[in-house]
């Protein structure tokens, strides 16, 4: 199966301040993520699944891509530092999980007029 690479705004703008050999290495290893997504670590997010992070040196820091994984497409996140841990709040993983379950959680749910619990109030 072929997966295509669809990165976020976010994420080009982080690529586009780093020198041309850190591009090469992180194109080499999203080349690997494209041919096996499942080759990384995956990242337990609350509210996403399928998130995987690929550990890697930049400057001398190190750092990891984050991309997650819909269908037949790889979303490339970010660049995070992970001396941080995802502890500061402007992760776009974590802004995105934050998101998701709010969505989640203030939708309604509709029973059906025969279901036990439809009729509790």
């Amino acid at each position: 199966m072929t997966y295509t690479l669809k990165p976020s705004k976010v994420f080009l703008n982080q690529v586009s301040g780093l020198p041309v050999n850190e591009r090469h290495l992180i194109a080499e290893k999203l080349e690997l993520a494209k041919l096996n997504p499942f080759r990384n670590k995956p990242l337990h997010v609350h509210g996403l699944t399928k998130v995987f992070e690929i550990k890697i040196t930049l400057a001398g820091l190190y750092s990891r891509v984050v991309y997650t994984l819909r269908g037949n497409g790889i979303r490339v996140e970010c660049i995070t530092n992970r001396k941080n841990d995802f502890k500061d709040n402007e992760t776009p993983v974590r802004i995105k999980a934050q998101r998701l379950t709010r969505a989640r959680f203030s939708q309604p749910r509709h029973l059906p007029a025969e279901h036990k619990h439809a009729q509790v109030f």
